[in-house]
This record gives structure tokens, sequence and C-alpha cells, in this order.
């Protein structure tokens, strides 16, 4: 049995972007963290399962975060910003 580290993603999952139980084969990737990279007009957003493997990777319009983050159940979300990212 392949371990979930192993086990590939489709394009599907890496698209949809929703950090929920992913079920793949007889094992289940559930997001650990989502990080996010705050800038001027988009947020890159990635979501990582327990061993740090991306589940998903986003660029977001400032318009469609909130909208994104709402689906997301709850979980760590950590956050940089460059000091420009104010302005």
């Amino acid at each position: 049995m392949a371990d979930e580290m192993d086990t590939p993603k489709t394009a599907s999952m890496r698209q949809t972007g929703v950090c929920n139980s992913v079920e793949l084969g007889s094992s289940i990737m559930k997001c650990r963290t989502i990080g996010i990279d705050l800038a001027k007009s988009v947020f890159q957003v990635c979501g990582v399962n327990q061993y740090f493997k991306p589940l998903f990777n986003k660029k977001l319009a400032r318009r469609d975060f909130i909208a994104f983050m709402a689906q997301q159940p709850p979980t760590l979300v950590v956050m940089e910003a460059c000091y420009s990212s104010h302005y």
C-alpha cells in the first residue's frame, strides 16, 4: 500500500483548492495548515497535509479571498507579508 506522501494528486484536486479531506485509494489526506502570502492585489494560498506536502496552491484576487476561506474547515492559518503589501 502506497504511503499518502507518495500518492500523486490529480489535476482536479489541485485546481479546486478546497482543503477538505481528500480520499486517494485507501489513504486520506487532510489539510493541516493554510499558508497565505499577502500582496497588493492577490493572495497566494497554499494548503499542506500533515507531512507538509502541498494539497493546493492558488492565486486569489482580494475579492475572492473571503469566499475561499469560508469554504475551508477550521485549521491553522499562517500569513506572510512583505513591508509594502499594505500600500
